[in-house]
C-alpha cells in the first residue's frame, strides 16, 4: 500500500465522501460498486501533481460524460448516473451524456430513455408533458416546445421529472384528483445570478438558414429570459434508435419560422409572479401526396391525390401567474392568460377516388381559400383561508374562473368533381363564427380528524354557452347572375348575401350546467398518501337551433354519472416510489357533432350532426413504480395506465357507391378503450460502460360504426392494435471519445373485425451507432449512422413503407476564444434516404402521405456564448 494516497469517490454525481489510508489515521473510505469509478490515483511525493492536474482538466473540459474531482495529488474519475429516482422524482443527468458546446435542451431529452419528441409535443412513457419549469418556476408559461429549443443544454445540471398535484391541490390541501408531468430543470450554480446567452446564425445548402439570440439571467429569486429565432429547418434530424413504425413520423413541408419571447419570475416568501409575452409566426409551403385504402360495409374504397398549400400563421399571446401568502392563513393565485390566432391558407388539391369493386374511378379538384381569427381568455382565481376558525388543517377554498374563446372562419371554396357517368362544380363561401362564453365556481372545505386524516368536500359548477352561426352562400349562383365566373383568389360577388343555401347553414345555442359534488377522505404522512371518495356529477343541457325548414327546436337533456376516484402513494424509502390513480370525467360533444345540419359544402364529405349525442366519459387509470439503487448503480422506472371510454363518438358512414362519396353521422358507442405499459432500465458497467433499456407495450381496441347500403344494416367493425417495442444503448466514454451502439425492434399488430383484408402485421428493426470524438485541439467530430428495415405494410396505400433506409447525419465543430466562438459544420442525411411521411390505420382507412422539405442539406453555423459573472 503506498502512502499517504488521498481518494475521493463520487457517487450519481455527489461526493459520496473521502478518505486516507489507514496509516493517516483520519476517515472511512465509503463502500463502492466498482461500476462507478475507476478510481485513477497520483502518489505524493511523484511527480504526480502536475499530471493529476493535467489529466482532471482534459477530463473535465472533453465532457466526457465522466465526473472528475481532486484532493491535493489524487484524482478520482467516477462515471456519472443517467438516472435517479429520489422521492416522487426521477432525476436525469446531463453529466452522463456527452453534448456539443452548441447543444440545447431537445439535446439532452433526447437522451432520456422513454422521452419521445414528435411534432413538438413531447411525451415521457407515453404521458404527455404538459410543463417546463426552472428551477421551479414556469419557464415561458411552461411552453417545453419554446425551452427546448431556447434553454443551452451547458447550463443544465439536472432534469427532474415528476407528478404535479394542481394549483388547487397545492393550495388547499384537498386532492382533486389532477395531476400533470412536468419537467424541472435545475441550473448549474456557477451560472446563477449572471447572464449568459447565445448567439447562432448558420446558412446552408437549399437556402437553409438560422438566425436565433436567447440571453438569460437565473437567480434564486428572479428570472430574467429573452429570446428571438428565426429559421427554415424543420427541427433536428434524428432517428437513432427511433423506429418509423409509428403513426406520425414527418410531414410538415418547408417552413419559415419566426419567434420572439420575453419571460419575468420572481419569487419571495409573499409574492411569486410569473409572466411571459411570446410572439410565432410561421409561413408554411406543404405539398403533400397522400394514398388511403378506405373500409365500407360492402368493399373497399381508394383515393390517390396531392394537395399543394401556403400557410401563415400568427400567434401572440400572454401568460401569467401572480401568488400572494401575506400570511399562513391566507393566499390569493391569479392567472390571466390570452391568446390570438390568426390563420390564411391557400389550398389545391386534387385526385381520383377509386371503387375497386366496380372498377372504376372519379376525379375531384378542390380549392380553399381560408382565413381565420381566434381568441381565447381566462381569468383564473384560488382563494384559499387556512386553519379556520384557529384549528391547524381546517382550510375553506373558493376558485372563480371565467374565459372565453372564439373564432371566425371566412372559407371560399370550389369542387369540381367528376364523377362516374357525369360531372359537376361546386362553388361556395362559408362565413362562420363560433364563441364559447364560460364560468365556474368552486368551493372546497377541509376538515381534519385526527394525525395525518382528514375529510374533505369540493362543490364545483361550470356555466357554459356555445354559440355557432355557419352561413353558407352559392358564389356559382351569385357570379353566373352577374356574368362572372367566380373563382377563390377572387373578390366575393357583390351580390353574393342574395344566395344563401338555407338547407346547410346553421345557427344554434347550446348550454351546459356541468356540475360536480365531491366527498374524500385522504391520509396523508411521510410514506403514503392516500385519497379514496366518490364524485356525484349531474349535468343539464339545453341547444336552441333552427332546423332545414328554419324552425325553432330545442332540445333538453340531463345526465348523472357516479365515479369513485382513489389516488394511492407509497414511499417506502427515498429512492422508491409506487403510485396509483383512478380517475373519471365527463365531456361534453362539440357544437360541430351536435347540430343535426348537413354541412354539405364538399359533394363528397358530408357530415350531418346529431342533437341526440349523450355526454363521454373517461375513465383513467395509471400506475408507476420508480426505483434506483446507488450501491448497484442502476435504476428502474415502470409505468403502466388504462383509458375506458363510455358513450364514446364514431362516425356512421354512408358510401356512395355511384361518386365516390360518403355521408357522416356521428353516434355514441361503447367499447372503446386502450392501455399502456413501458419499463426503463439503466445500469452503469465496470469500464465507463453505460446500458440503457426501454420496452413498451400499447394496445388500443376501437370500435365504429359501418352502413352497408346494399343490405341497409349497420354493422360494427372493431380495430385493435397492439405495437410491442424494445430498445437497447451500450454507451461507452473515456476521456476524448464516446461509443453509443443501439438496437430496436417493434412489432405491430392491426386488425379490423369487418375487413380481415385490411389486416396487416407490420414490423421493423432498426440498429445504429454514434461516435463523438475530442481531439487534442477541442475540434469536436460526430457521426451518427442508423440503419431501418420496415417490412410487412400490405396494399398499395402503404406499399412505400417496405423498405430499408440508411441515415448518416455528421458535424464537425471547433471552438475559438476560450471556447466562447465555435464554428460548426453540419451534415444531415448525408445519403439522402429519409423521407418525410406520415401514415394512419384507423376504424374506417388506413393511409400513407409524402410531404416536400428538406431532410437533407449541409448547414455551417457560427456561435457566439457569453456568460456575465454576477457581480456584488
Amino acid at each position: 500500500m503506498l502512502p499517504f494516497i488521498c481518494c475521493a469517490l463520487l457517487l450519481s454525481c455527489c461526493w459520496a465522501g473521502f478518505a486516507q489510508n489507514q496509516t493517516a489515521g483520519k476517515g472511512k473510505t465509503p463502500e463502492v460498486h466498482p461500476a462507478a469509478s475507476d478510481g485513477r490515483t497520483s502518489p505524493e511525493g511523484s511527480n504526480g501533481k502536475k499530471d493529476t492536474r493535467v489529466l482532471a482538466d482534459s477530463l473535465a473540459k472533453a465532457d466526457s460524460g465522466i465526473i472528475v474531482r481532486q484532493l491535493n495529488n489524487s484524482i478520482v474519475v467516477a462515471a456519472a448516473t443517467p438516472v435517479k429516482v429520489v422521492e416522487d422524482t426521477v432525476e436525469y443527468n446531463p453529466a452522463a451524456y456527452r453534448l456539443a458546446e452548441d447543444a440545447m435542451l431537445e439535446d439532452i431529452l433526447r437522451r432520456i430513455p422513454g422521452l419521445n419528441i414528435e411534432n413538438g409535443v413531447v411525451t415521457l412513457h407515453g404521458k404527455e408533458v404538459k410543463q417546463l419549469l426552472v428551477n421551479g418556476q414556469r419557464f415561458f408559461a411552461g411552453d417545453i416546445k419554446t425551452g427546448m429549443q431556447n434553454i443551452s443544454a451547458d447550463i443544465v445540471a439536472k432534469v427532474n421529472a415528476y407528478e404535479r398535484e394542481s394549483d388547487f391541490t397545492r393550495l388547499t390541501g384537498i386532492d382533486d384528483g389532477e395531476r400533470e408531468t412536468v419537467l424541472d430543470l435545475k441550473i448549474k450554480k456557477n451560472v446563477m445570478g449572471g447572464w449568459t446567452g447565445n448567439l447562432t446564425g448558420a446558412y446552408g445548402l437549399h437556402n437553409r438558414y438560422v438566425g436565433k439570440a436567447n440571453l438569460s439571467k437565473i437567480d434564486k429569486g428572479k428570472q430574467v429570459a429573452i429570446l428571438g429565432n428565426f429559421n427554415n429547418i424543420n427541427g433536428t434530424i434524428n432517428i437513432n434508435n427511433a423506429s418509423r413504425n409509428q403513426l406520425g413520423g414527418g410531414g410538415g413541408g418547408d417552413a419559415h419560422k419566426r419567434e420572439l419571447g420575453l419571460n419575468y419570475a420572481k419569487n419571495s416568501s409573499k409574492l411569486k409572479i410569473d409572466a411571459s409575452v411570446h410572439y410565432s409566426g410561421n409561413n408554411r409551403d406543404l405539398q403533400s401526396t397522400r394514398s388511403v385504402e378506405r373500409i365500407y360495409a360492402g368493399g373497399i374504397t381508394g383515393y390517390e391525390g396531392q394537395t399543394a398549400a401556403l400557410n401563415m400563421a400568427n400567434v401572440p399571446k400572454f401568460e401569467a401567474r401572480i401568488e400572494w401568502t401575506p400570511s399562513r392563513k391566507f393566499s390569493l393565485l391569479v392567472k390571466p392568460s390570452f391568446k390570438y390566432t390568426n390563420n390564411d391558407n391557400f389550398s389545391h388539391s386534387w385526385g381520383d377516388n377509386t371503387n375497386m369493386k366496380q372498377q372504376w374511378k372519379s376525379g375531384v379538384d378542390n380549392y380553399s381559400k381560408l382565413s381565420q381569427s381566434i381568441f381565447a381568455a381566462s381569468l383564473g382565481m384560488i382563494a384559499t383561508f387556512r386553519n379556520v376558525g384557529e384549528k391547524r388543517g381546517r382550510s375553506l377554498s373558493l376558485s372563480l374562473t371565467p374565459s372565453f374563446y372564439g373564432n371566425m372562419d371566412k372559407d371560399g371554396q370550389s369542387y369540381h368533381t367528376i364523377y362516374k357517368s357525369s360531372e359537376t362544380t361546386r362553388k361556395v363561401f362559408v362565413d362562420a363564427a363560433n364563441s364559447s362564453p364560460s364560468a365556474s365556481i368552486q368551493l372546497s372545505y377541509s376538515e381534519p380528524l385526527g394525525k395525518g386524516f382528514f375529510i374533505q368536500g369540493i362543490i364545483y359548477s361550470q356555466y357554459v354557452l356555445k354559440t355557432s352561426v355557419r352561413n353558407v352562400y352559392d358564389t356559382k349562383a351569385a357570379s353566373t347572375a352577374a356574368g362572372t365566373d367566380w373563382s377563390v383568389q377572387q373578390a366575393l360577388p357583390q351580390n353574393y348575401l342574395d344566395f344563401i343555401l338555407n338547407d346547410i347553414s346553421t345557427e344554434g345555442k347550446y348550454t351546459l350546467l356541468n356540475n360536480y359534488f365531491s366527498v374524500n377522505m385522504r391520509y396523508n404522512r411521510k410514506k403514503i398518501n392516500l385519497t379514496a371518495g366518490v364524485r356525484l356529477s349531474p349535468q343539464f343541457s339545453w341547444m336552441n337551433f333552427h332546423d332545414e325548414n328554419g324552425v325553432q327546436q330545442c332540445i333538453r337533456k340531463k345526465a348523472f354519472f357516479v365515479s369513485p376516484n382513489l389516488n394511492f402513494v407509497y414511499r417506502p424509502k427515498k429512492t422508491e416510489r409506487l403510485s396509483l390513480s383512478y380517475n373519471a370525467y365527463a365531456s361534453a360533444p362539440s357544437m360541430y357533432n351536435l347540430l343535426p345540419v348537413s354541412n354539405g359544402t364538399n359533394p363528397l364529405y358530408i357530415h350531418n350532426g346529431n342533437a341526440d349525442l349523450l355526454p363521454v366519459y373517461t375513465h383513467k387509470i395509471d400506475l408507476s413504480y420508480n426505483v434506483s439503487n446507488a450501491a448497484h448503480n442502476n435504476s428502474v422506472v415502470v409505468n403502466a395506465r388504462a383509458k375506458i371510454l363510455e358513450n364514446s363518438v364514431s362516425n356512421m358512414t354512408v358510401y356512395d357507391e355511384q361518386t365516390g362519396g360518403t355521408i357522416t353521422t356521428p353516434y355514441n358507442i361503447n367499447g372503446n378503450w386502450n392501455a399502456q405499459a413501458s419499463m426503463a432500465y439503466n445500469q452503469l458497467l465496470p469500464l465507463g460502460f453505460t446500458l440503457v433499456q426501454h420496452a413498451s407495450f400499447d394496445f388500443f381496441n376501437t370500435n365504429n360504426y359501418l352502413y352497408d347500403s346494399s343490405t341497409r344494416v349497420t354493422d360494427t367493425n372493431t380495430m385493435r392494435r397492439a405495437m410491442l417495442k424494445e430498445s437497447l444503448d451500450v454507451q461507452w466514454r473515456n476521456s476524448w471519445l464516446e461509443v453509443i451502439a443501439n438496437i430496436s425492434a417493434d412489432l405491430t399488430s392491426e386488425t379490423s373485425t369487418l375487413r380481415k383484408e385490411m389486416n396487416q402485421m407490420p414490423y421493423s428493426f432498426a440498429t445504429g451507432i454514434k461516435l463523438n470524438a475530442v481531439c487534442p485541439w477541442k475540434m469536436r467530430i460526430s457521426l451518427d449512422y442508423s440503419f431501418l428495415l420496415q417490412r410487412g405494410y400490405r396494399g398499395e396505400a402503404v406499399s412505400e413503407l417496405n423498405r430499408n433506409y440508411n441515415v448518416l447525419n455528421a458535424s464537425i465543430s471547433q471552438p475559438f476564444l476560450r471556447n466562447k466562438l465555435i464554428l460548426s459544420i453540419n451534415a444531415y442525411d448525408t445519403l439522402g434516404q429519409l423521407p418525410n411521411l406520415t401514415r394512419s390505420f384507423s376504424q374506417s382507412n388506413r393511409s400513407i402521405s409524402l410531404f416536400n422539405g428538406y431532410n437533407r442539406y449541409f448547414l455551417v453555423r457560427l456561435i457566439y456564448k457569453f456568460k456575465v459573472k454576477k457581480t456584488d
